[in-house]
């Protein structure tokens, strides 16, 4: 008898289910589970300040006179996964028991459009929407009405983000 014989049953009987589909297991199932996952919006800004100290100063201002804040930076950090929306308020500022109305501050991205602050947060359209990465300049002005008790007022600047509709 032939030597190659034996060996060449036992390939062909090895390999024959692969080469005409057949399994050699007697039963077999495969069950498939869908999977979620939701990647929750992140958001995170920073303003950067360009004066020293600590917040915007607008100097000494007469009343009836206007005061400017040097530029400043809102950076929309790439760590954000959505394109946002930028909104801004101001607070009322105060010196004892005299006040500077929020809508006397405004807010500009060029230094000539104005926008004038409320002290609820308003869409600042000319810079929303914004991406991650992005960075806008952000400029301070305030008008000192006539007539303004003297003293030093001070007050809050908010800006917020969140994702754009």
């Amino acid at each position: 008898m032939n030597k190659k014989l034996p060996a060449l049953l036992m390939t062909a009987v090895l390999f024959a289910p692969f080469f005409f589909g057949v399994s050699l297991s007697d039963s077999q199932e495969e069950v498939a589970t869908n999977a979620t996952v939701t990647v929750k919006v992140f958001v995170d800004i920073t303003m950067q300040l360009n004066q020293t100290g600590a917040g915007v100063d607008f100097g000494q201002l007469d009343p009836g006179q206007y005061g400017y804040s040097d530029n400043n930076n809102l950076t929309v950090e790439p760590t954000t996964n959505v394109d946002v929306d930028i909104w801004m308020r101001s607070s009322d500022f105060t010196h004892n028991s005299y006040t500077i109305l929020a809508g006397n501050f405004s807010y500009s991205h060029d230094n000539s459009t104005w926008n004038s602050f409320t002290t609820g947060y308003v869409n600042w359209t000319q810079v929303s929407p914004m991406s991650p990465g992005d960075t806008t300049d952000v400029y301070y002005r305030v008008y000192i009405p006539p007539g303004q008790r003297a003293g030093t007022y001070t007050g809050t600047f908010y800006t917020l983000a969140n994702e754009s509709a």
